[in-house]
Protein backbone atom coordinates (compact mmCIF):
# COMPACT_ATOMS: atom_id res chain seq x y z
CA UNK A 1 0.00 0.00 0.00
CA UNK A 2 1.34 3.31 -1.19
CA UNK A 3 1.73 6.22 1.43
CA UNK A 4 -0.98 9.01 0.13
CA UNK A 5 1.20 11.81 1.67
CA UNK A 6 4.97 11.72 2.08
CA UNK A 7 7.26 14.08 3.71
CA UNK A 8 10.98 13.89 2.65
CA UNK A 9 14.11 15.90 4.29
CA UNK A 10 11.49 18.91 5.44
CA UNK A 11 13.41 22.12 7.15
CA UNK A 12 11.63 25.13 8.89
CA UNK A 13 13.52 27.88 11.03
CA UNK A 14 12.20 30.97 12.56
CA UNK A 15 14.20 33.77 13.60
CA UNK A 16 17.15 31.18 13.11
CA UNK A 17 15.99 29.14 15.05
CA UNK A 18 15.37 25.72 13.44
CA UNK A 19 11.58 24.25 14.34
CA UNK A 20 12.25 21.48 11.84
CA UNK A 21 15.32 19.50 10.73
CA UNK A 22 15.14 16.70 7.82
CA UNK A 23 11.57 15.34 8.70
CA UNK A 24 10.61 12.69 6.87
CA UNK A 25 7.05 11.21 6.96
CA UNK A 26 4.72 8.65 5.46
CA UNK A 27 0.51 8.84 5.80
CA UNK A 28 -0.86 5.57 4.42
CA UNK A 29 -4.94 5.62 3.41
CA UNK A 30 -7.42 4.66 6.31
CA UNK A 31 -4.62 4.96 9.16
CA UNK A 32 -4.66 7.38 12.22
CA UNK A 33 -1.26 9.15 13.05
CA UNK A 34 -0.30 10.68 16.31
CA UNK A 35 3.17 13.34 16.02
CA UNK A 36 4.58 12.85 19.14
CA UNK A 37 6.96 15.33 21.27
CA UNK A 38 7.46 17.70 23.65
CA UNK A 39 6.26 21.17 23.17
CA UNK A 40 8.27 23.64 21.10
CA UNK A 41 9.47 19.24 19.03
CA UNK A 42 7.63 21.58 15.62
CA UNK A 43 4.46 19.55 15.69
CA UNK A 44 2.31 22.60 15.09
CA UNK A 45 4.69 23.73 12.54
CA UNK A 46 4.86 20.08 10.87
CA UNK A 47 0.67 20.78 10.73
CA UNK A 48 0.99 24.07 9.24
CA UNK A 49 3.08 23.11 6.39
CA UNK A 50 0.95 19.97 5.54
CA UNK A 51 -1.92 22.53 5.63
CA UNK A 52 0.00 25.60 3.59
CA UNK A 53 -0.39 27.90 6.35
CA UNK A 54 3.73 27.38 6.48
CA UNK A 55 6.17 27.31 3.26
CA UNK A 56 9.16 24.88 4.37
CA UNK A 57 12.76 26.33 3.71
CA UNK A 58 13.58 22.85 2.24
CA UNK A 59 12.84 19.41 1.77
CA UNK A 60 9.52 18.16 -0.22
CA UNK A 61 5.96 17.45 0.26
CA UNK A 62 4.37 14.52 -1.91
CA UNK A 63 0.60 14.28 -2.43
CA UNK A 64 -0.78 11.50 -4.41
CA UNK A 65 1.87 10.79 -6.09
CA UNK A 66 2.81 15.04 -7.18
CA UNK A 67 5.47 16.29 -5.82
CA UNK A 68 5.70 20.36 -4.23
CA UNK A 69 8.48 21.72 -2.66
CA UNK A 70 5.39 23.78 -0.47
CA UNK A 71 1.79 23.74 0.00
CA UNK A 72 -0.94 26.76 -0.57
CA UNK A 73 -4.07 26.82 1.25
CA UNK A 74 -6.04 26.41 -1.65
CA UNK A 75 -3.83 23.60 -2.92
CA UNK A 76 -4.06 21.92 0.42
CA UNK A 77 -7.33 22.10 0.04
CA UNK A 78 -7.81 21.22 -3.37
CA UNK A 79 -5.73 17.71 -3.04
CA UNK A 80 -8.17 17.03 0.05
CA UNK A 81 -5.67 18.19 3.11
CA UNK A 82 -8.10 20.13 5.53
CA UNK A 83 -6.59 21.24 8.86
CA UNK A 84 -8.30 22.05 12.44
CA UNK A 85 -6.09 24.12 14.24
CA UNK A 86 -5.96 24.12 17.94
CA UNK A 87 -7.67 27.06 18.48
CA UNK A 88 -11.40 27.25 17.51
CA UNK A 89 -12.26 29.18 14.22
CA UNK A 90 -15.78 29.05 14.91
CA UNK A 91 -18.16 31.96 14.29
CA UNK A 92 -19.17 32.12 17.66
CA UNK A 93 -22.40 34.31 16.97
CA UNK A 94 -23.67 32.25 14.35
CA UNK A 95 -25.68 28.65 14.70
CA UNK A 96 -24.01 25.21 14.31
CA UNK A 97 -25.89 24.83 11.26
CA UNK A 98 -24.53 27.71 9.52
CA UNK A 99 -20.94 27.06 11.11
CA UNK A 100 -20.56 23.56 8.91
CA UNK A 101 -22.29 24.97 5.83
CA UNK A 102 -20.14 28.37 5.86
CA UNK A 103 -18.82 28.67 2.35
CA UNK A 104 -21.30 26.43 0.63
CA UNK A 105 -24.65 26.97 1.17
CA UNK A 106 -27.01 24.80 -0.54
CA UNK A 107 -29.02 27.06 -3.53
CA UNK A 108 -32.22 26.95 -5.69
CA UNK A 109 -32.17 29.09 -8.55
CA UNK A 110 -29.38 31.12 -7.62
CA UNK A 111 -30.53 31.52 -4.04
CA UNK A 112 -29.69 30.15 -0.70
CA UNK A 113 -32.31 27.52 -0.03
CA UNK A 114 -32.80 28.32 3.98
CA UNK A 115 -35.04 25.54 4.68
CA UNK A 116 -32.18 22.93 3.87
CA UNK A 117 -29.79 24.15 5.93
CA UNK A 118 -30.54 22.74 9.16
CA UNK A 119 -30.71 19.29 7.18
CA UNK A 120 -28.34 19.67 5.46
CA UNK A 121 -25.65 20.36 8.40
CA UNK A 122 -27.87 17.94 10.66
CA UNK A 123 -26.65 15.34 8.32
CA UNK A 124 -22.75 16.47 8.02
CA UNK A 125 -22.73 15.78 12.03
CA UNK A 126 -24.44 12.46 12.02
CA UNK A 127 -21.46 10.79 10.00
CA UNK A 128 -19.33 12.11 12.70
CA UNK A 129 -21.41 9.73 14.94
CA UNK A 130 -22.66 12.76 17.46
CA UNK A 131 -25.94 14.15 17.98
CA UNK A 132 -25.27 18.07 18.34
CA UNK A 133 -28.80 20.83 18.17
CA UNK A 134 -27.89 22.35 14.73
CA UNK A 135 -30.03 25.73 16.13
CA UNK A 136 -27.65 26.17 19.09
CA UNK A 137 -25.10 28.66 18.76
CA UNK A 138 -21.06 27.90 18.43
CA UNK A 139 -20.57 29.88 21.74
CA UNK A 140 -22.47 27.48 24.01
CA UNK A 141 -20.64 23.90 22.70
CA UNK A 142 -18.02 22.70 24.85
CA UNK A 143 -14.68 22.86 23.12
CA UNK A 144 -14.97 19.05 22.10
CA UNK A 145 -18.22 19.88 20.51
CA UNK A 146 -16.80 22.89 18.87
CA UNK A 147 -13.72 20.55 17.35
CA UNK A 148 -16.14 17.99 15.90
CA UNK A 149 -18.08 21.23 13.98
CA UNK A 150 -14.92 21.96 12.27
CA UNK A 151 -14.14 18.64 11.07
CA UNK A 152 -17.68 18.34 9.68
CA UNK A 153 -17.45 21.41 8.27
CA UNK A 154 -13.83 20.46 6.74
CA UNK A 155 -15.24 16.92 5.43
CA UNK A 156 -18.14 18.28 3.64
CA UNK A 157 -15.45 20.65 1.91
CA UNK A 158 -13.95 17.38 0.63
CA UNK A 159 -11.03 17.13 3.24
CA UNK A 160 -10.10 13.47 2.91
CA UNK A 161 -6.73 14.00 4.50
CA UNK A 162 -7.89 15.50 7.79
CA UNK A 163 -4.93 17.04 10.31
CA UNK A 164 -6.19 17.99 13.82
CA UNK A 165 -3.77 19.89 16.01
CA UNK A 166 -3.65 19.30 19.25
CA UNK A 167 -6.75 16.78 19.33
CA UNK A 168 -6.26 14.64 22.27
CA UNK A 169 -6.92 18.00 24.36
CA UNK A 170 -10.44 17.90 23.38
CA UNK A 171 -11.92 14.59 21.87
CA UNK A 172 -12.53 11.16 23.54
CA UNK A 173 -10.32 7.80 21.62
CA UNK A 174 -13.96 7.26 20.38
CA UNK A 175 -14.49 10.33 18.59
CA UNK A 176 -11.31 10.12 17.06
CA UNK A 177 -12.13 6.63 15.66
CA UNK A 178 -15.40 7.91 14.25
CA UNK A 179 -13.42 10.65 12.85
CA UNK A 180 -10.77 8.40 10.97
CA UNK A 181 -13.98 5.96 9.52
CA UNK A 182 -15.55 9.45 8.43
CA UNK A 183 -12.42 10.32 6.61
CA UNK A 184 -10.81 7.41 6.07
CA UNK A 185 -9.22 7.41 2.41
CA UNK A 186 -10.80 5.14 -0.15
CA UNK A 187 -7.81 3.11 -1.38
CA UNK A 188 -9.76 2.32 -4.83
CA UNK A 189 -10.10 6.23 -6.15
CA UNK A 190 -7.04 7.27 -4.75
CA UNK A 191 -5.21 4.50 -7.03
CA UNK A 192 -7.27 5.66 -9.91
CA UNK A 193 -7.63 9.34 -9.55
CA UNK A 194 -3.72 10.31 -10.18
CA UNK A 195 -3.65 8.11 -13.09
CA UNK A 196 -2.72 10.54 -15.97
CA UNK A 197 -4.72 7.82 -18.45
CA UNK A 198 -8.73 8.99 -16.87
CA UNK A 199 -10.19 11.33 -18.92
CA UNK A 200 -13.79 10.80 -17.30
CA UNK A 201 -15.58 9.37 -14.16
CA UNK A 202 -18.33 8.10 -13.53
CA UNK A 203 -20.24 7.64 -10.11
CA UNK A 204 -23.42 5.98 -8.96
CA UNK A 205 -23.76 6.61 -4.78
CA UNK A 206 -24.59 9.40 -2.04
CA UNK A 207 -24.11 13.10 -2.16
CA UNK A 208 -21.10 13.23 0.27
CA UNK A 209 -18.60 10.60 -1.64
CA UNK A 210 -20.11 12.28 -5.10
CA UNK A 211 -19.36 16.07 -3.69
CA UNK A 212 -15.93 15.05 -2.40
CA UNK A 213 -14.84 12.92 -5.62
CA UNK A 214 -16.63 16.52 -8.03
CA UNK A 215 -14.38 18.82 -5.77
CA UNK A 216 -11.21 16.65 -6.04
CA UNK A 217 -11.52 16.61 -9.74
CA UNK A 218 -12.58 20.44 -9.86
CA UNK A 219 -8.72 21.14 -10.47
CA UNK A 220 -8.62 19.05 -13.65
CA UNK A 221 -9.69 18.16 -17.09
CA UNK A 222 -11.43 15.30 -16.00
CA UNK A 223 -14.79 15.11 -16.72
CA UNK A 224 -17.54 13.98 -13.63
CA UNK A 225 -20.74 12.05 -14.02
CA UNK A 226 -22.78 11.49 -10.89
CA UNK A 227 -25.76 10.07 -10.06
CA UNK A 228 -26.33 11.40 -6.66
CA UNK A 229 -29.40 11.31 -4.21
CA UNK A 230 -32.76 12.29 -4.48
CA UNK A 231 -36.48 13.24 -2.80
CA UNK A 232 -38.90 12.26 -5.65
CA UNK A 233 -42.36 13.91 -4.92
CA UNK A 234 -45.66 12.63 -6.95
CA UNK A 235 -48.47 14.78 -7.57
CA UNK A 236 -52.11 14.37 -7.32
CA UNK A 237 -54.38 16.57 -8.92
CA UNK A 238 -58.31 16.75 -7.96
CA UNK A 239 -59.21 15.40 -11.59
CA UNK A 240 -56.71 12.63 -10.92
CA UNK A 241 -57.84 8.74 -11.31
CA UNK A 242 -57.35 8.33 -7.96
CA UNK A 243 -57.04 4.19 -7.84
CA UNK A 244 -54.51 4.22 -10.39
CA UNK A 245 -52.19 6.95 -8.39
CA UNK A 246 -53.05 5.10 -5.07
CA UNK A 247 -51.09 1.78 -6.89
CA UNK A 248 -48.46 3.58 -8.77
CA UNK A 249 -47.77 5.95 -5.43
CA UNK A 250 -47.55 2.43 -3.30
CA UNK A 251 -45.18 0.71 -6.81
CA UNK A 252 -42.93 3.31 -6.57
CA UNK A 253 -42.76 4.10 -2.78
CA UNK A 254 -42.68 0.38 -1.28
CA UNK A 255 -41.48 -1.51 -4.33
CA UNK A 256 -38.04 -3.13 -2.85
CA UNK A 257 -38.33 -1.53 0.46
CA UNK A 258 -38.03 2.53 -1.48
CA UNK A 259 -34.41 1.12 -2.26
CA UNK A 260 -34.13 3.08 -5.45
CA UNK A 261 -33.06 6.61 -5.88
CA UNK A 262 -36.28 6.94 -8.31
CA UNK A 263 -38.43 5.76 -5.81
CA UNK A 264 -41.39 8.26 -4.43
CA UNK A 265 -41.01 9.58 -0.97
CA UNK A 266 -43.11 12.74 -1.19
CA UNK A 267 -46.95 13.09 -2.24
CA UNK A 268 -48.72 16.24 -2.76
CA UNK A 269 -52.74 15.97 -3.01
CA UNK A 270 -55.14 18.29 -3.78
CA UNK A 271 -56.45 18.95 -0.91
CA UNK A 272 -60.66 18.22 -2.31
CA UNK A 273 -59.11 14.57 -3.00
CA UNK A 274 -56.51 14.20 -0.37
CA UNK A 275 -59.00 12.09 2.20
CA UNK A 276 -60.08 9.99 -0.84
CA UNK A 277 -56.26 9.29 -1.77
CA UNK A 278 -55.10 8.86 1.85
CA UNK A 279 -57.64 5.77 2.19
CA UNK A 280 -56.68 4.42 -1.27
CA UNK A 281 -52.90 4.81 -0.30
CA UNK A 282 -53.00 3.09 3.08
CA UNK A 283 -55.30 0.08 1.94
CA UNK A 284 -52.05 -0.29 -0.89
CA UNK A 285 -49.79 -0.10 2.12
CA UNK A 286 -51.43 -2.61 4.34
CA UNK A 287 -51.59 -4.91 1.20
CA UNK A 288 -48.00 -5.81 0.79
CA UNK A 289 -46.84 -8.64 2.59
CA UNK A 290 -43.49 -8.39 4.21
CA UNK A 291 -40.81 -10.87 4.04
CA UNK A 292 -37.68 -12.79 2.33
CA UNK A 293 -38.02 -12.06 -1.22
CA UNK A 294 -37.54 -15.68 -2.37
CA UNK A 295 -40.87 -16.72 -0.09
CA UNK A 296 -44.34 -17.74 -1.35
CA UNK A 297 -46.48 -14.67 -1.45
CA UNK A 298 -44.04 -12.01 -0.50
CA UNK A 299 -44.52 -8.60 -1.70
CA UNK A 300 -41.70 -6.49 -0.24
CA UNK A 301 -38.62 -7.34 1.31
CA UNK A 302 -35.89 -6.46 3.42
CA UNK A 303 -33.41 -3.68 3.60
CA UNK A 304 -30.10 -4.46 2.51
CA UNK A 305 -28.56 -4.01 6.72
CA UNK A 306 -29.12 -3.79 10.27
CA UNK A 307 -27.24 -0.05 10.15
CA UNK A 308 -29.59 0.57 7.06
CA UNK A 309 -32.67 -0.52 9.00
CA UNK A 310 -32.13 1.35 12.21
CA UNK A 311 -31.57 4.34 10.31
CA UNK A 312 -34.94 4.53 8.41
CA UNK A 313 -36.54 3.38 11.96
CA UNK A 314 -34.55 6.67 13.37
CA UNK A 315 -35.60 9.06 10.69
CA UNK A 316 -39.09 7.79 10.90
CA UNK A 317 -38.84 8.49 14.97
CA UNK A 318 -37.38 11.34 14.34
CA UNK A 319 -40.21 13.04 11.70
CA UNK A 320 -43.12 11.74 14.82
CA UNK A 321 -41.30 13.47 17.18
CA UNK A 322 -41.13 16.71 15.09
CA UNK A 323 -44.78 16.48 14.66
CA UNK A 324 -45.25 13.84 12.06
CA UNK A 325 -48.23 11.45 12.38
CA UNK A 326 -48.03 7.62 11.70
CA UNK A 327 -51.00 6.77 9.30
CA UNK A 328 -49.96 2.77 8.53
CA UNK A 329 -46.51 1.20 9.36
CA UNK A 330 -43.33 3.10 11.12
CA UNK A 331 -42.24 -0.18 12.57
CA UNK A 332 -41.04 -3.77 12.43
CA UNK A 333 -43.08 -6.83 11.69
CA UNK A 334 -44.04 -8.30 14.72
CA UNK A 335 -43.67 -11.79 12.89
CA UNK A 336 -41.39 -13.64 14.98
CA UNK A 337 -39.76 -15.04 12.20
CA UNK A 338 -39.56 -11.17 10.56
CA UNK A 339 -38.76 -9.69 13.67
CA UNK A 340 -34.88 -10.35 13.97
CA UNK A 341 -34.81 -9.34 10.23
CA UNK A 342 -33.69 -6.39 8.19
CA UNK A 343 -37.46 -4.85 7.60
CA UNK A 344 -39.41 -2.33 8.11
CA UNK A 345 -43.13 -2.00 7.15
CA UNK A 346 -44.61 0.23 4.94
CA UNK A 347 -44.88 3.71 6.70
CA UNK A 348 -47.36 6.58 5.50
CA UNK A 349 -47.11 9.69 7.74
CA UNK A 350 -49.36 12.46 7.59
CA UNK A 351 -49.57 16.34 9.32
CA UNK A 352 -46.54 16.98 7.33
CA UNK A 353 -44.96 20.65 7.36
CA UNK A 354 -41.97 20.99 4.61
CA UNK A 355 -39.52 21.77 7.95
CA UNK A 356 -39.88 18.74 9.16
CA UNK A 357 -36.04 16.94 8.36
CA UNK A 358 -37.87 13.69 6.87
CA UNK A 359 -38.93 16.14 3.57
CA UNK A 360 -35.99 17.30 3.20
CA UNK A 361 -33.99 13.79 3.57
CA UNK A 362 -33.55 10.98 1.55
CA UNK A 363 -34.57 8.11 3.78
CA UNK A 364 -33.69 5.23 1.56
CA UNK A 365 -36.54 2.87 2.99
CA UNK A 366 -40.18 2.66 2.41
CA UNK A 367 -41.39 5.80 3.69
CA UNK A 368 -43.88 8.17 2.14
CA UNK A 369 -44.74 11.24 3.50
CA UNK A 370 -48.01 13.12 2.35
CA UNK A 371 -49.15 16.94 2.33
CA UNK A 372 -52.56 18.64 1.24
CA UNK A 373 -52.22 22.00 -1.13
CA UNK A 374 -54.52 24.20 -2.27
CA UNK A 375 -53.57 24.62 -5.76
CA UNK A 376 -51.59 23.40 -8.67
CA UNK A 377 -49.26 26.30 -8.00
CA UNK A 378 -48.89 25.41 -4.46
CA UNK A 379 -48.13 21.66 -5.87
CA UNK A 380 -45.64 22.38 -8.08
CA UNK A 381 -43.62 25.11 -5.32
CA UNK A 382 -43.86 21.93 -3.07
CA UNK A 383 -41.98 19.58 -5.54
CA UNK A 384 -39.11 22.11 -6.08
CA UNK A 385 -38.88 22.86 -2.44
CA UNK A 386 -36.22 20.95 -2.07
CA UNK A 387 -31.89 20.75 -3.24
CA UNK A 388 -32.55 17.78 -5.18
CA UNK A 389 -33.88 17.44 -8.48
CA UNK A 390 -34.17 13.66 -9.70
CA UNK A 391 -37.78 12.40 -11.06
CA UNK A 392 -41.50 13.78 -10.12
CA UNK A 393 -45.12 12.70 -11.50
CA UNK A 394 -48.04 14.10 -11.86
CA UNK A 395 -51.52 12.63 -11.99
CA UNK A 396 -53.80 14.42 -13.95
CA UNK A 397 -56.74 14.56 -16.67
CA UNK A 398 -55.74 17.92 -17.88
CA UNK A 399 -53.05 17.22 -20.55
CA UNK A 400 -52.49 21.60 -20.03
CA UNK A 401 -51.75 20.70 -16.49
CA UNK A 402 -49.57 18.07 -17.71
CA UNK A 403 -47.31 20.07 -19.97
CA UNK A 404 -47.17 22.91 -17.44
CA UNK A 405 -46.15 20.63 -14.65
CA UNK A 406 -43.43 19.11 -17.30
CA UNK A 407 -41.97 22.37 -17.50
CA UNK A 408 -42.22 23.77 -14.38
CA UNK A 409 -41.29 20.88 -11.95
CA UNK A 410 -37.25 21.40 -11.49
CA UNK A 411 -36.20 17.64 -12.20
CA UNK A 412 -34.69 15.94 -14.52
CA UNK A 413 -37.03 13.14 -15.08
CA UNK A 414 -40.70 14.14 -15.49
CA UNK A 415 -43.97 10.84 -15.99
CA UNK A 416 -47.51 11.88 -16.17
CA UNK A 417 -49.86 9.41 -14.86
CA UNK A 418 -46.99 7.15 -14.15
CA UNK A 419 -44.18 6.26 -11.40
CA UNK A 420 -41.08 8.13 -10.45
CA UNK A 421 -39.32 4.89 -10.99
CA UNK A 422 -38.40 2.34 -13.29
CA UNK A 423 -37.26 4.30 -16.35
CA UNK A 424 -36.13 2.48 -19.40
CA UNK A 425 -32.97 2.01 -20.68
CA UNK A 426 -33.17 4.34 -23.91
CA UNK A 427 -34.47 7.20 -21.85
CA UNK A 428 -31.70 9.49 -21.05
CA UNK A 429 -31.29 9.39 -17.29
CA UNK A 430 -30.12 12.12 -14.28
CA UNK A 431 -31.21 14.57 -12.39
CA UNK A 432 -30.88 18.34 -11.76
CA UNK A 433 -29.26 20.27 -8.34
CA UNK A 434 -27.82 18.25 -5.77
CA UNK A 435 -29.39 15.17 -7.43
CA UNK A 436 -26.35 14.66 -10.05
CA UNK A 437 -24.73 16.20 -13.02
CA UNK A 438 -25.01 18.27 -16.65
CA UNK A 439 -24.22 14.62 -18.17
CA UNK A 440 -27.31 12.08 -18.39
CA UNK A 441 -27.02 8.38 -18.29
CA UNK A 442 -28.50 6.15 -20.96
CA UNK A 443 -29.89 6.82 -24.42
CA UNK A 444 -28.23 8.70 -26.94
CA UNK A 445 -27.75 11.58 -24.63
CA UNK A 446 -24.78 9.52 -22.59
CA UNK A 447 -22.57 9.20 -25.49
CA UNK A 448 -21.67 13.35 -24.49
CA UNK A 449 -19.97 12.20 -21.80
CA UNK A 450 -18.04 9.40 -23.22
CA UNK A 451 -16.96 11.42 -26.84
CA UNK A 452 -15.72 14.72 -27.13
CA UNK A 453 -15.99 17.12 -30.55
CA UNK A 454 -12.66 17.80 -32.67
CA UNK A 455 -13.33 20.85 -35.24
CA UNK A 456 -10.44 20.31 -38.51
CA UNK A 457 -10.36 22.95 -40.94
CA UNK A 458 -9.12 21.55 -44.59
CA UNK A 459 -7.95 24.13 -47.22
CA UNK A 460 -7.21 22.66 -51.17
CA UNK A 461 -5.96 24.97 -53.99
CA UNK A 462 -4.75 28.05 -54.13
Amino acid sequence: MSAVVRVRGVTKSFGGAAALKGVDLDLYPGEVHALMGMNGAGKSTLVQILSGAHQPDGGTIQVNGATYSGLTVRRARRLGIASVPQRRELAMGLTVADNVMLGDLPTRRGTVHWKAVNSEARKALSGLGIDIDVERTARSLTVAEQTMVEVAREVRRGGRILILDEPTACLSAEAAHQIRDLVRTAEISEALIPDPRLAALTFTGSNEVGEALRGRLANSNIRFQGELGGKNATVVLADADLTAAAKAVAAAGFAQAGQRCTATSRVIVERPVYEEFTALLLAEATALRVGPGLAEGTTMGPLVSARQRDGVLSDIERAVKQGATVLVGGDQPGDEALRHGCYVNPTVLGDLTPELDIWREEVFGPVVVLLPVDSFEEAVEAVNDSVFGLAAAVFTQNLGAAYRFADEAECGQIAVNATTSGWDVHHPFGGFCDSGSPFKEQGEEALRFYTRVKTVAVHFGA
